[in-house]
């Protein structure tokens, strides 16, 4: 059987190293030094005379939302830093970002909370047609009746938003990306090192239909997401209850946790729907939806998972049908191909798998059932029951991974070529590679 065609990972390198350079672009002097606007107080007031370059609120305080709308008044291509100090920014209103070349830098996730009062508003909107960098910050309370409960994200062109450092958590979307929501021909959302928790897509919360809503935590609509280092944890939305990407051939997660998500309908933690792109060193834990608990592949061009764990996912069921796939499915002519990755422990009819998965080496099928069309290579482990993983575990950085125990069958099972580094970010051995995300060491 031919193998469908999946991207190169030196053009998806490439094309990482290339947003990295346009954001550095914004955080690094040059000939002409950025502009920067050093936010003053707490307090949301619009600026007295925007235009005039100069960030002045009520009593000549430069104001989060001051500095913003002075922002958007610079030439195209103009790069403006803003800096926010540590503190709640407790907002009266949306904050519309339309600038070209924009670096929002907090003090940390941990200090610098920018947080929506306003019922109905989101956090920010953002429509550019050119380079913006939010990192070193909280996001949090947002509300929307349609979508992006924190940011919604447009434009045109080869636009590139760079979320870094970041915690998105407690928003609200009444259709689409209860965290984020990214749409549009082209561009990029980039999502690294940072948590997206405890959002809300459906509308009317997990245990209610979601229609067609989706992307509890993240969605992407057009544009092109690379998860890296991220963990997007505990969202509700219908379609993916943690990440729903629609459309697009080079997206990319990477070193990254989706885990605890639950979803209304269709899958709990990550939805792939007419796209295609690359899962590596993740892990996929914990969620919960009625057709897939961890993955729900629809159509599109080719996605490969490499080490990957998808693990303890619950593929519930509908009202009127049976329980679905717990780790994954794949329908509608997808072409998934899976390289040194888990499935197993799931729970749901089947298991771990349905629809059509081409293996090219080195996974584990802890339960391998006749609705699961797995073209297995002679180095797979079919029906080899308990694959021996810890509990989810709190790492170094923002995302949880799942151990094997020294006796686990994953250990040193899996075919070489597992990359230079696992999730953890440790060397990855020179031969035998363990499954999953993580190596023993």
């Amino acid at each position: 059987m031919k193998r469908p065609h999946h991207p190169s990972w030196i053009a998806v390198l490439t094309r990482m190293v290339r947003q990295l350079w346009f954001t550095a672009l914004l955080l690094v002097p040059a000939c002409a030094a950025p502009t920067e606007y050093v936010v003053e107080t707490t307090s949301d007031f619009p600026d007295a005379n925007p235009g005039d370059h100069a960030c002045a609120a009520r009593d000549n305080l430069c104001t989060l939302r001051a500095a913003i709308e002075e922002t958007n008044t610079h030439p195209a291509g103009d790069a403006v830093r803003i800096v926010v100090p540590a503190g709640t920014y407790d907002l009266k209103g949306e904050l519309f970002l339309t600038h070209d070349a924009v670096t929002v830098r907090g003090d940390g996730r941990d200090t610098t909370i920018i947080r929506q009062t306003q019922s109905g508003e989101r956090v920010f909107t953002i429509t550019t047609s050119g380079n913006v960098w939010i990192g070193q910050v909280t996001l949090r309370d947002g509300s929307a009746d349609d979508s992006g409960g924190a940011i919604r994200f447009d434009g045109a062109g080869s636009r590139v938003l760079t979320l870094s450092d970041c915690r998105i958590t407690s928003n609200y979307a009444g259709f689409l990306g209860g965290g984020v929501y990214a749409q549009g021909t082209n561009g990029n959302l980039n999502v690294f090192n940072c948590i997206v928790q405890d959002n809300d897509a459906t509308g009317a919360g997990c245990t209610f239909g979601g229609g067609q809503s989706g992307g509890g935590g993240i969605m992407v609509n057009g544009p092109t997401l690379t998860l890296f280092r991220s963990e997007v944890r505990d969202n509700c939305g219908s379609n993916g209850g943690g990440v729903r990407i629609d459309g697009g051939v080079d997206h990319l997660i990477l070193q990254s946790t989706i885990a605890g998500n639950g979803a209304a309908t269709r899958a709990g933690g990550l939805m792939m729907v007419d796209a295609g792109g690359r899962v590596e060193d993740t892990t996929i834990a914990e969620n919960t939806g009625p057709e897939a608990g961890g993955v729900f592949i629809f159509g599109g061009t080719s996605v490969e998972i490499r080490s990957v764990t998808i693990a303890g996912n619950s593929g519930l069921g509908t009202a009127d049908g049976p329980t679905g796939a717990g780790g994954i499915l794949a329908t509608n002519g997808a072409p998934v191909l899976l390289r040194n990755t888990i499935i197993a422990g799931n729970t749901g009819v089947p298991l771990e798998c349905s629809g059509e998965l081409f293996s090219i080496g080195g996974n584990f099928i802890g339960t391998l059932e006749s609705a699961c069309a797995f073209a297995a290579s002679g180095d797979d482990v079919l029906n080899g029951g308990s694959p021996g993983l810890g509990a989810l575990t709190p790492g170094t950085g923002p995302t949880r991974y799942m151990l094997p125990s020294g006796n686990s069958p994953l250990v040193n099972a899996g075919v070489p070529g597992c990359g230079a580094t696992d999730q953890r970010g440790q060397p990855a051995p020179v031969g035998a590679c363990d499954i999953g995300a993580v190596e023993r060491q």
